[in-house]
């Protein structure tokens, strides 16, 4: 408790609109912004300036839902200084950035990796050192969006071709998906193993092929789906998130977010599924569960995330 009324005195600067004529607004300390009208939940990361990189390269694929969920990410570095290629709303500047590293020597006096959350009142809903969480099971236990998810959301405008190619291949994957298709499932996969199922299935998971998930009744046909976006990390790796909306739910609460790998050897190649990822995604109902997918099929992992 202590910890958590020390860090309301920690100070952020969150991206000003796009008339403003500076980048970031004012600095708020975290117990001001708690006090607005919609306070947000906050993701706090401390790392080296490579491990920072490279957990920021992993929330930018889930930047359209960290907005829907309120949450501002804070990174923290521990050496040199970031220099970002990019800006988004999600992401805030710590302020004042040696009470943070003193904070985060407070929590956890280690040189490693760590990471803590606030959920809206200020109270943690988590913490770690050493290696980053899964970011969804985060999102699906902790993130979830601020307001009811609708039928009738808009994909992305895509911004490039690259963008354009993997919303594409992520609607073949959802026709093959609903319809039962397996030839078109077997073209729309990589035929590589995913580490994500396979750790899994070495747990003792057991793992049903595309072959039976794709069965009549078995198979989530009806299924809608909305507000697709797209995220181009290389030249050979992107990635496309979705909200599911399966049929016979009666309502739009019992949504899921699904995160798609894609992959391919060059720019000439069409882009390839590696991993299929979902989890149960609501204003109001936490996850305690999720299914992964590869090229041998899905397995579920129904457990609480801690």
């Amino acid at each position: 408790m202590e910890k958590e009324l020390n860090a309301k005195n920690l100070q952020i600067r969150v991206a000003a609109n796009v008339w403003s004529d500076r980048p970031y607004k004012k600095p708020q300390t975290l117990r001001k912004l708690r006090q607005s009208s919609y306070p947000p939940r906050i993701l706090a990361l401390s790392g080296t300036a490579l491990e920072l990189n490279t957990a920021l390269s992993e929330l930018r694929v889930l930047g359209r839902r960290l907005q829907q969920s309120l949450t501002y990410v804070v990174l923290v570095p521990r050496d040199a200084p970031l220099h970002l290629s990019f800006q988004a709303s999600w992401l805030a500047e710590p302020y004042n950035i040696d009470e943070w590293k003193g904070y985060f020597n407070d929590l956890s006096p280690t040189i490693e990796f760590r990471w803590f959350g606030l959920n809206f009142n200020g109270r943690s809903f988590g913490s770690g050192s050493g290696e980053s969480p899964q970011w969804l099971e985060l999102l699906g236990q902790y993130l979830r969006p601020t307001n009811l998810l609708d039928q009738e959301m808009e994909p992305e405008d895509p911004s490039d071709a690259d963008c354009a190619s993997v919303l594409q291949a992520q609607k073949a994957f959802y026709a093959a998906l609903t319809r039962g298709d397996i030839d078109a499932m077997n073209a729309i996969y990589f035929f590589g193993f995913s580490q994500q199922v396979t750790d899994v299935v070495n747990a003792g998971g057991r793992i049903d092929s595309w072959k039976d998930c794709l069965m009549d009744g078995a198979r989530p046909e009806g299924m809608r789906i909305a507000g697709s976006d797209a995220c181009i990390l290389s030249d050979k790796e992107a990635y496309s998130t979705v909200i599911e909306f399966p049929s016979g739910t009666g309502s739009n609460t019992a949504t899921l977010l699904a995160v798609q790998k894609w992959v391919r050897s060059s720019r000439d190649d069409q882009w390839k599924l590696q991993l299929h990822q979902t989890i149960p995604w609501s204003r109001d109902t936490s996850a305690q569960g999720t299914l992964r997918c590869d090229c041998r099929g899905c397995v579920a992992l129904m457990r609480s995330f801690e």
